[in-house]
């Protein structure tokens, strides 16, 4: 799914591999510019078989600290992708994602500055988050998750419970049903 890092100290991170399938960037954010926010990709790939592996993706360390993950979802008899959302720059810590399938699912990765290290976030609606993680002094990472989203439409997704109004970066794309 997607990828996290400290923009500041130019950080970068390679497509991700794993044995059998091919990684494709759907979409990413401040990949190519030197300012403070954090980077972000969507990766995807149609997995070759139903065996287990791990996902890696090699990083390229900057000069500042440099703080990176990945998280990985898996989705079974999947309709496909509909379009990612992409939020950069902003306070709010929910934003639109408009679904163009029924009974489509949705998965969100977020990232702000604030450090806030909130243990009670929730997913806004309700959802699951699926990692919550505060990176000591740097920055709170979220990987977030809703099932069937029902009839097609645009819902805002994100957190709520946060105390941060820290600019986020977050992208969010719709996992279709069938």
């Amino acid at each position: 799914f997607g990828a996290v890092t400290n923009n500041g100290s130019n950080e970068t991170l390679a497509t991700p591999t794993r044995t059998g399938e091919t990684f494709v960037l759907n979409t990413s954010l401040n990949t190519a510019d030197g300012s403070d926010d954090c980077r972000m990709y969507l990766w995807t790939a149609t997995a070759a078989n139903t065996s287990s592996g791990t996902v890696v993706s090699a990083t390229g360390m900057g000069t500042e600290n440099p703080k990176s993950g990945i998280s990985v979802l898996v989705y079974r008899g999947s309709g496909g992708l509909g379009t990612a959302a992409t939020q950069d720059n902003s306070t709010a810590a929910t934003d639109n994602l408009t679904r163009a399938q029924d009974n489509s699912h949705v998965a969100k990765m977020m990232r702000d500055w604030s450090n806030a290290g909130d243990g009670d976030v929730d997913a806004s609606p309700t959802g699951t988050v699926r990692m919550e993680v505060t990176i000591s002094t740097q920055a709170d990472v979220f990987m977030l998750s809703w099932g069937n989203q029902g009839v097609a439409g645009t819902t805002a997704y994100g957190v709520s419970g946060h105390a941060s109004t820290d600019d986020w970066t977050a992208i969010g794309i719709e996992v279709k049903g069938q």
